[in-house]
């Protein structure tokens, strides 16, 4: 086998069966905003977008060398497991007629021809290690379910899984073939699988430029059920397309619920984010389909870990210091401005200049959303007993879509002031442990 460094640096010779896990690493989801449907689709793809491509064919590493790892037997690191027949086959230099790969998303809808820019065919997200004999029968008919009188296409027992043939559904495959149209119902072990790399590529997928390489990519849509099949039909062109359809809602919404994600499908998905860097949110984060798919979102709860020093990007040198008090339900936030440049060394600062204004601003917070009452401070001079007023003078918003996303809307009316701006945190230490509290639905 080919010897190559993968993202983590260990050589292919070297590195044992991934390790299996169960959460991606800490704020690697930290932008998501799930507040709705379209927003955590727009979030999302942001994360796993631009991965690292391999080729089909390298001297070096390539897509078949990954699938080896993906896919490996557990039980003997000589062989892989196939995904249709859930066969144990030993492993190989190449594919070829015995030994093959085959997709979530069929190649057959949108991208069939080998090109150096069909940067989706090699997205190992979406490939799986197969039976070219199954691949074949396969043919990249559309995902859907089958009946008895359908041809039964059956597993064998590796790992404990798989096996036995004869009665519907069973541990079988199905296909109905209907002249120029078909149907594939995936075996109940690995239908999941096929759902969750559907849904992937609908998200990692959505036209415009992979940056690193500079390359058009497509975009894919899984209609979900409100596109007409027309589109699909078009889609199977036998070219290469830039806009391309897939998949049947009830049917892949089913195989994701009935098929939750497993150890097979996780290490998987680990050695494919190894090398290639992003991840699978549905995978990670089952429940989020039903946020994009069925409009089923659950928004973000603030907690005591959105407690930190936050800032819009776009606007330096003004900054804000957010409170948390979870056992009062109260929020407090310091809006301040700073300088962006150090001043020169024979500058001292003047700390407690009289002229010096600041804005604070307190109130309750419920769900993702904070209330706030602004108040200015007048008076005051450092170490002084100069007397200090506070004037309520407007209102604030804070609105949360993640542990590391948040809009704020403010009205100052001493000032004249009013605006909407985006906030991420200065610096992302905290992010894990709002992202722990979220996921235990603490406070």
């Amino acid at each position: 086998m080919r010897n190559f460094l993968p993202a983590s640096g260990i050589a292919l010779s070297m590195l044992a069966a991934p390790a299996v896990h169960a959460e991606a690493p800490p704020g690697y989801y930290a932008s998501v905003n799930r507040n709705n449907a379209e927003d955590l689709r727009r979030t999302l793809h942001e994360i796993i977008d631009d991965h690292t491509i391999f080729p089909l064919e390298s001297d070096e590493v390539d897509i078949w060398d990954i699938l080896l790892l993906a896919d490996e037997n557990i039980d003997n690191p000589n062989h892989v497991v196939t995904i249709f027949r859930n066969a144990s086959l030993p492993k190989q230099d190449g594919p070829d007629l015995n030994l093959s790969y085959d997709y979530g998303w069929p190649k057959e809808y949108g991208f069939p021809v080998i090109t150096e820019g069909n940067i989706p065919r090699t997205d190992g997200h979406n490939m799986f290690v197969a039976d070219d004999s199954y691949v074949t029968k396969r043919n990249g008919w559309l995902a859907s379910g089958c009946t008895s009188s359908c041809e039964e296409l059956p597993t064998v027992s590796t790992n404990g899984r798989g096996g036995g043939s004869g009665e519907f559904p069973g541990n079988s495959n199905w296909l109905l073939t209907q002249g120029n149209d078909g149907l594939w119902q995936v075996w109940k072990g690995r239908m999941g699988d096929i759902a969750r790399a559907v849904f992937y590529m609908d998200i990692r997928y959505e036209g415009g430029i992979h940056t690193p390489s500079g390359r058009p990519e497509p975009q894919f849509a899984f209609p979900g059920g409100f596109r007409p099949d027309a589109l699909i039909d078009r889609t199977r062109s036998g070219e290469n397309e830039d806009e391309a359809f897939y998949g049947n809602k009830s049917t892949l919404l089913g195989w994701h619920r009935d098929d939750e994600p497993d150890d097979i499908e996780q290490r998987h998905h680990e050695t494919i984010y190894a090398f290639q860097g992003n991840r699978n949110p549905f995978i990670d984060h089952p429940e989020w389909v039903a946020c994009i798919w069925q409009d089923l979102c659950t928004p973000f709860q603030i907690n005591g870990a959105v407690s930190d020093a936050w800032y819009d990007p776009e606007i330096p040198g003004q900054g804000f210091l957010v409170t948390v008090l979870p056992s009062l339900e109260l929020m407090f936030v310091a809006m301040f401005t700073y300088d962006v440049q150090r001043p020169p060394e024979n500058v001292s600062a003047i700390i407690g200049e009289p002229g010096h204004r600041w804005f604070t601003a307190l109130g309750s917070y419920e769900g993702s959303t904070a209330n706030l009452v602004i108040e200015q401070t007048t008076g005051g001079v450092f170490d002084t007993e100069a007397p200090v007023d506070q004037l309520e003078d407007g209102s604030m918003v804070v609105e949360f879509g993640g542990c590391d996303n948040a809009t704020l809307e403010y009205d100052i009316p001493s000032i004249g002031r009013q605006g909407t701006i985006s906030l991420e945190r200065v610096v992302k230490d905290n992010v894990a442990l709002c992202e722990a509290l979220e996921a235990n639905g603490e406070n």
